[in-house]
């Protein structure tokens, strides 16, 4: 096994973390500081096909490297240079390079007696129009809470039994133009200016 291929489990692993933990058993601890014992199967399929570590190793490699990849961030940059990875590796196993989650993996209602990190995910299928590499698929994963009914969703939150959302404050990296449907922010500015100009 060579560096480079340790060193790309570490940068592709680091950009599924959220899928990493998200799909651990309910009892698993989820604390942002200690990384799962065990990856799903898909994801660990993934990284044997990208890294060209064989699948009987992957386990071993998890273990070895788990806590780096914990701590390592999630990079835009090395997430646009894996692309073609997930594209070639990864999209038949359902495995993107975007995936979008909402911006707390907790329930945010102060009235909630939910403390556990939510674990009930229904994942969608999008597409998003990105600015260096054209339009892509991907997921956009909400979370719902089981004890105060809220379903959190990239860009807002709602309660299952209201009629309108709550938007999270700022402005996201992804702006949703249609149900199925992103933009990247920086291609939304740059088709403001060109019509600015234009005009």
């Amino acid at each position: 096994m060579s560096i480079h291929q340790l060193i790309s489990f570490i940068e592709l692993s680091s950009n599924l973390k959220y899928s990493i933990e998200l799909y651990q058993p309910l009892k698993e601890p989820s604390d942002d500081t200690s990384s799962p014992l065990v990856l799903p199967e898909s994801i660990a399929l993934f990284l044997s096909r990208a890294t060209r570590i064989p699948l009987e190793l992957i386990g071993d490699c998890w273990y070895a490297l788990r806590d780096i990849v914990w701590t390592t961030g999630a990079d835009k940059q090395r997430q646009d240079c894996a692309a073609e990875a997930f594209r070639v590796h990864g999209w038949d196993l359902g495995i993107m390079s975007l995936t979008l989650y909402p911006p707390s993996k907790y329930c945010t209602n102060s009235d909630c007696p939910k403390t556990a990190a939510l674990k009930w995910a229904e994942p969608r299928q999008i597409i998003i129009h990105t600015l260096d590499q054209g339009t892509l698929p991907a997921w956009a994963v909400h979370l719902s809470c089981d004890k105060c009914h809220r379903h959190y969703h990239y860009n807002y939150v709602v309660h299952s039994s209201a009629q309108h959302r709550t938007y999270y404050p700022g402005v996201p990296d992804y702006l949703q133009v249609a149900e199925h449907q992103f933009v990247d922010i920086r291609l939304a500015k740059l088709w403001t200016n060109l019509h600015l100009l234009g005009s």
